[in-house]
């Protein structure tokens, strides 16, 4: 079974359930769907360092994060040192080209002893979707239709010449359904 690191938001639900409410672990397990024995360790792991749920509610993400992956991996200076370059990695990957094989192979020229292929995967995805934030946006049927053109442009041959033309790719989303057309034209000129 895959670990899952628990969302930043349920954490501070989590904690606020706990103060404000004075829920058990029980029924605040049974409400988020976070194991009893997870939720006993996050609110340990705050009180510990000193917080409430006041205090977590307003505080940054990172901050907050740190914190919780502090507890977890103190003392550990490999994880450490590549926890730290997880920002920039995020940066380089929206860059052509690079992937998550691309970043591990540059670090570990760097650091021969460091993490292996899966080890790097896996702690990158945990910091991730423990870092991401996202939000479902509803579209009435029929409403909006998103349009643009790809970035890369692809060829196409022609049949009599044999010779391959650039073209460039229209692609239209519906926001309710996803129903997506795409077409191949010369140019984006009407």
């Amino acid at each position: 079974m895959s670990k899952r690191r628990t969302s930043l938001k349920k954490i501070r639900e989590i904690m606020r359930m706990h103060e404000e409410m004075g829920l058990s672990n029980r029924t605040i397990s049974n409400a988020t769907g976070v194991s009893r024995p997870v939720v006993s360790q996050y609110i340990k792991d705050i009180k510990s360092a000193g917080l409430n749920s006041n205090e977590i509610q307003n505080m940054p993400d990172d901050v907050l994060l740190e914190i919780l992956s502090g507890k977890k991996n103190k003392g550990n200076d490999r994880y450490r040192e590549l926890a730290s370059r997880f920002d920039a990695y995020a940066k380089d990957l929206k860059n052509t080209g690079v992937n998550l094989k691309v970043l591990w192979e540059e670090y570990i020229r760097g650091n021969p002893k460091g993490y292996s292929y899966t080890q790097f995967c896996f702690h990158y995805q945990v910091w991730k979707d423990a870092a991401e934030i996202s939000m479902h946006m509803e579209h009435k049927a029929g409403d909006k239709l998103f349009v643009d053109y790809t970035g890369k442009k692809l060829n196409i041959t022609d049949r009599a010449t044999g010779e391959l033309m650039p073209v460039e790719v229209f692609v239209g989303i519906l926001g309710a359904s996803q129903l997506t057309y795409t077409e191949a034209v010369l140019s984006q000129k009407k």
